[in-house]
């Protein structure tokens, strides 16, 4: 709109009929003529700048409420994001302290189930041992009383192991526990602490000092010898010489027959049982290669193909051979008393 209230581009109503008169009367001046129109041009023109002028301030005022309205917008907009991630926090908050409740509970009744899970099985093999106590003194009531006391009278005539004074000897170390298994199987001791106890009753002389040195040891704690299998350990760890085994088998590589055989058959075997990996081929071929030509002749003609046949084997020629063998020193006296 121009400033007097016109629209744009229109002109007053005086000026067109002015120059319309002016357009259709002859008898005007065609100078005056132009003049007019000029002047009606410039009016126009002077209008049209104005409503142009109303117009940029128009667009001016709109371009300021458009900037507030963005401005008004992006504030919204960064509120609501607030909002929202505000609301996004919390719910996460609450879901992960739920998830942390349901872990917990979930923890408490598995480790409610597991304990008890394992009384149930406590209460099965205390059922279990019950039924089988209650079997053997079923067994016992039916065997008597004197069945008791042969068994009890077995037990204390159990031979009691031979007592070890501390030789570095893998034999003798060997034999002393093997000899204390024996026993504790014969006399029904199974108890860790019992064997140990009982084991220690058969050291003498250097083994006991042994004994009381590490019994001291573990009383202040520098050592632990809680099991049986602890002592074994210890035991050879003091008195097993460590190249027995290197000196088992360079002693069986030069082990010879030369005399009776039961002696020959004596040695290998306690030479065999020091070497605890030497394998059965191994082992057979260790004892034939040491005996005389002709017993190893004899068990290859009888086609031996383990070691203990062909032990029992050469030990049964010595039975057939003995017998001339001690006639051999009577001919000789003999021969002596003639002479």
């Amino acid at each position: 709109m121009a400033k007097n209230g016109n629209p744009v581009g229109s002109v007053s109503d005086d000026t067109q009929e002015k120059g319309h008169e002016e357009l259709v009367n002859p008898t005007v001046p065609k100078k005056e003529r132009m003049k007019d129109i000029l002047a009606a041009i410039d009016s126009r023109l002077t209008q049209v700048e104005e409503s142009v002028s109303g117009m940029g301030a128009q667009v001016e005022d709109l371009e300021a409420e458009d900037a507030a309205i963005h401005t008004a917008i992006k504030g919204m907009m960064l509120k609501l994001e607030e909002s929202l991630q505000g609301e996004i926090d919390k719910v996460r908050e609450e879901f992960m302290g739920e998830l942390a409740r349901m872990r917990e509970v979930q923890e408490r009744e598995h480790n409610s189930m597991l304990a008890r899970m394992e009384e149930m099985q406590a209460d099965s093999a205390r059922m279990e041992a019950m039924q089988a106590d209650l079997a053997l003194c079923k067994r016992t009531l039916a065997a008597g009383a004197s069945t008791s006391s042969s068994i009890e009278a077995k037990r204390i005539e159990a031979p009691k192991p031979k007592s070890f004074g501390g030789m570095r000897n893998a034999r003798e170390v060997d034999n002393f526990l093997w000899g204390l298994d024996q026993y504790f199987g014969a006399v029904g001791i199974m108890e860790e602490d019992a064997k140990i106890k009982t084991a220690s009753l058969y050291l003498t002389d250097t083994a006991m000092l042994w004994w009381r040195r590490r019994r001291g040891d573990v009383e202040r704690g520098t050592c632990t010898i809680s099991t049986f299998d602890d002592f074994v350990k210890e035991l050879k760890k003091q008195f097993y010489p460590e190249n027995a085994e290197d000196e088992a088998r360079a002693r069986l590589r030069r082990l010879k027959h030369t005399g009776p055989i039961c002696d020959y058959v004596r040695e290998f075997t306690n030479l065999v049982l020091e070497i605890p990996d030497l394998s059965d081929k191994d082992a057979l071929f260790n004892f034939m290669d040491g005996l005389q030509s002709w017993t190893k002749t004899e068990l290859r003609r009888r086609g031996v193909q383990d070691l203990a046949t062909a032990i029992a084997v050469a030990e049964s020629l010595v039975d057939f051979s003995s017998p001339r063998e001690s006639t051999k020193p009577k001919e000789k006296r003999s021969s002596y008393a003639k002479g």
